[in-house]
Parts: C-alpha cells; sequence; structure tokens
C-alpha cells in the first residue's frame, strides 16, 4: 500500500495521561511584583478598560479578556527582553573567549571572568 489519496489511512492516538479538559490562566505574579511593571500594566489597564467597557457586554467577560490581553502581552514582552539579554551574554562571552584564546592577556580573562558570572546571575 502506498500513502495517496485512493488509500486512506486512519490512526487512532490515545495518549497515556488523561485529558485535562479546563484549563486555568494563572497569573504570573513577578508582573506585579516589578515597580516599572506595575507603573506600565496599569497604564494599559486603564486604556483597556475605558476603550472596552460597554453596556452590552459583561464586566467579568471584560475581565478575563483584559487578563489575556494585558497580562499576557507583559509577560511575552518580558521574555524577549530576557531572551534578548541572555543571547546579549552569550555573545559577549563568545567574543571573549576568541579574544583570550588569542592573546592569553590577563585583561582579557577577567572581562572572560566578568562576562560569564553576569550570564550565570542573570539565568538564576
Amino acid at each position: 500500500m502506498s500513502w495517496s489519496n485512493h488509500a486512506p489511512v486512519i490512526i487512532t492516538i490515545a495518549s497515556p495521561t488523561p485529558f485535562q479538559k479546563h484549563w486555568n490562566w494563572r497569573l504570573n505574579e513577578s508582573l506585579i511584583e516589578d515597580p516599572l511593571m506595575q507603573k506600565e500594566v496599569k497604564t494599559h489597564i486603564d486604556q483597556f478598560f475605558q476603550m472596552n467597557s460597554t453596556p452590552d457586554t459583561a464586566p467579568d467577560k471584560i475581565w478575563e479578556a483584559h487578563k489575556c490581553v494585558i497580562l499576557t502581552r507583559h509577560g511575552a514582552k518580558r521574555k524577549r527582553q530576557r531572551t534578548q539579554k541572555t543571547a546579549e551574554l552569550s555573545r559577549k562571552v563568545a567574543d571573549l573567549e576568541k579574544q583570550h584564546k588569542s592573546t592569553l592577556n590577563d585583561d582579557t580573562y577577567s572581562q572572560l571572568d566578568a562576562a560569564k558570572a553576569e550570564l550565570n546571575s542573570h539565568l538564576s
């Protein structure tokens, strides 16, 4: 048998773990612990409710929607910034490693050591 439209194949895959039908959104508490993020979120929340509050929309629906729109967006922004910083520090370490291998300079080694410590601190 070959794979074609003339010989359709049906496959059923069963997961060994039970399927969870309901998913509850959970607040990333680190978003509200950061004072700068608090200010940013407050500004966007005010704008969101001004733009989306209408008499025909239930307040609980607007509240649920704001969590998805505002906090998820800020969480993604924060993750992007963290990933960008990690890449930047990794490039710095790689560049200093190349430089140290070619020069074997003590100053370069000190810079490399400091860059590695900064990267490790950022990752933890």
